[in-house]
């Protein structure tokens, strides 16, 4: 609690007066230091799912499917806005003050441009993130070293490059000057203080983000690495896809003018499936992306195997 205390204080100036704040812990080790954390700094904390003596009362994995409690809390509270950490708090999720799940890719956008307006050259960031992160961070004249999906691909390269802050839409993030793995309590902290350095609501803060629309769809298949092959050869090999990353699996943006859509292909570590991911600030356009990636690996498949 005193070293996160600490580290808070020195990178923002105000404390964390004047906040609301819900804390859900799953009855899990989230407990132990995030509320104390912000009490200590000033904000008003309000915690559910806080007995870690008694069984788990949400599944610990936190997502939209799982928040629903910390949702009706922030509601009922009229609170600023809501944080929740999985079972070994390694992991964060917000809520925002209208009680909805926050993109996990947006988090990553807001802390990193901080991180890099404060002089730092840059983030780490998954392929499965979003690629307006890398609009954000690049506007704010650094640039994001994709990774392959797994936190410790986010902590090597942090490493590797001696860069600070990165993560994953998942909810692992990390800040390598306090410590080389994700923290939830820490980020948690780092969230609140810049919320409250902006004097603005997360919603608000959401909104100064593109609208972003994701839609997945999973292809099974047991020759994974020679679908692959063919994707990179007959999807990605053309005047149409500028292709970001090839670390894990492909991700690629749409050159079209006026198009601001990508998608990612990746194989899956552990099932016999393709992952596919297509995203754009349009709803339509981004149902519209999937459906032409879907009749394209439908030909791959039908083609080749």
């Amino acid at each position: 609690t005193q070293a996160l205390t600490e580290h808070y204080k020195t990178l923002f100036d105000n404390d964390l007066s004047g906040l609301d704040i819900c804390v859900d812990p799953g009855n899990a080790a989230g407990i132990i230091a995030l509320p104390n954390v912000l009490k200590g700094l000033g904000a008003s904390v309000q915690t559910l799912y806080d007995d870690p003596t008694i069984k788990p009362e949400r599944d610990l994995e936190p997502n939209e499917h799982t928040l629903g409690g910390l949702s009706e809390k922030v509601r009922q509270a009229e609170a600023d806005f809501g944080i929740a950490t999985d079972g070994d708090a390694d992991r964060v999720v917000f809520v925002n003050g209208e009680g909805n799940v926050v993109p996990g890719s947006q988090p990553l956008a807001l802390l990193g441009e901080r991180y890099v307006q404060r002089g730092e050259t840059g983030i780490t960031a998954s392929i499965d993130t979003s690629t307006y992160v890398e609009d954000v961070i690049k506007n704010s004249g650094g640039e994001v070293k994709w990774t392959p999906r797994g936190a410790v691909f986010t902590a090597l390269t942090c490493l590797e490059n001696n860069l600070r802050w990165g993560g994953q839409p998942n909810g692992h993030y990390m800040d390598k000057d306090v410590v080389a793995y994700d923290s939830g309590s820490l980020i948690g902290t780092m969230f609140a203080g810049l919320v409250e350095e902006k004097n603005s609501s997360v919603r608000e803060l959401q909104h100064a983000l593109p609208e972003q629309y994701v839609e997945n769809k999973v292809f099974r298949t047991t020759e994974k690495d020679q679908f692959m092959t063919h994707v990179k050869e007959e999807i990605c090999n053309n005047s149409l896809c500028e292709v970001i990353s090839d670390v894990d699996g492909i991700k690629a943006r749409l050159k079209q003018h006026g198009c601001n859509a990508e998608f990612t292909i990746r194989p899956s570590g552990t099932d016999p499936v393709i992952r596919v991911t297509a995203s754009s600030d349009n709803e339509q356009q981004t149902q519209d992306l999937l459906t032409t990636i879907s009749r394209e690996m439908t030909k791959i498949d039908q083609a080749h195997f």
